[in-house]
């Protein structure tokens, strides 16, 4: 699911940055993991993927996932987006919440 998105102007290089933070509530005992991906497009090589992996010792947890990437310059300009899913081991499926911003460093090279 994607959760934040932000429009990249045209011509530079960038350094992209988001913080996905996961808020996640569920069965004391259950395992949940999160997956977050930042992409950035039409590149196809400015993307990372992160997961996030909780044992619930309490019903609610919370972490963050660091996410980096280095955009190459492109004339039309691209977008970055963020997307995160989450799975778990058994019981009701938890409650996952994930908000973050996406911050573009424009640069003068990737380099």
């Amino acid at each position: 699911t994607e959760i934040a998105s932000k429009a990249l102007p045209g011509g530079s290089f960038y350094l992209v940055l988001a913080y996905p933070h996961a808020q996640i509530t569920g069965a004391p005992g259950q395992q949940v993991q999160v997956d977050c991906t930042l992409a950035v497009s039409p590149s196809t090589g400015a993307t990372i993927m992160r997961s996030l992996t909780v044992d619930l010792g309490s019903p609610s947890q919370a972490s963050t996932i660091p996410l980096v990437v280095q955009a190459p310059s492109s004339a039309d300009g691209g977008n970055a987006s963020v997307s995160c899913s989450d799975l778990y081991s058994s019981g009701s499926a938890p409650t996952v919440g994930v908000l973050t911003t996406i911050n573009a460093i424009q640069t003068a090279s990737n380099g």
